[in-house]
């Protein structure tokens, strides 16, 4: 909770002072990013690092999806992968010299005694797939979720007349 919460009021302050939102734009993609930045202990309210990560994945995704070529799209989504590598090094090395309270310095702290020595290599690779993977999937899931909530009646009172089981489930979902 101590990174959803502010990350979420945040986001919702913002669209409160304009008077509308999209729902899937303005919150479902915006929050995963967020929230795993403010658990590596990085800018998340910066609106220009958020669209770079996202730019960059959009490449990435896009190189992916039409099955690795070669080419001028390959040589992009290649420059989008050393661009998030130059983005996290940074963050990375410096929390193994000057750990703090957030993820990455959680990593170097801990990864060794479960899987061995790391490098900085390593803790990139962890802080990619997260920032990937799993800002990705929330992304997709959280969009459907919103959706699903303010379209389907039944779902919407079930989760109204249920705020701790039902809500729960459905967030866990």
């Amino acid at each position: 909770h101590a990174h959803v919460r502010p990350v979420i009021n945040w986001l919702v302050d913002r669209f409160v002072a304009t008077g509308r939102a999209d729902l899937a734009q303005d919150m479902a993609y915006q929050l995963p990013t967020r929230m795993i930045l403010s658990m590596f202990g990085m800018d998340w309210k910066s609106d220009e690092l958020v669209e770079t990560i996202h730019g960059h994945h959009n490449t990435i995704v896009e190189w992916i999806g039409r099955r690795n070529p070669g080419g001028e799209l390959g040589q992009r989504g290649l420059a989008a992968s050393e661009a998030l590598n130059a983005l996290l090094g940074p963050v990375i090395e410096d929390r193994r010299d000057n750990p703090s309270d957030d993820l990455i310095s959680d990593i170097w702290a801990k990864a060794p005694a479960e899987y061995g020595p790391i490098e900085a290599s390593d803790v990139q690779a962890i802080c990619r797939e997260l920032l990937f993977a799993g800002g990705d999937t929330t992304m997709q899931s959280l969009a459907n979720a919103i959706y699903l909530l303010l379209t389907d009646h039944s779902a919407r009172q079930s989760v109204d007349a249920d705020r701790k089981s039902a809500l729960h489930h459905f967030v866990e979902e």
